[in-house]
């Protein structure tokens, strides 16, 4: 796997954690998880 993908429920946002990145990424992504 390139990172590891984690849903944060409470914050509404996914955080990405990429090996050659190292560095732990935020993004939000409400609208993408409550898409209709």
């Amino acid at each position: 796997d390139i990172g590891s993908v984690l849903v944060d429920s409470r914050e509404k946002t996914v955080i990405l954690s990429c090996r050659f990145g190292g560095n732990a990424r935020k993004k939000s992504v409400s609208s993408w998880l409550y898409a209709p």
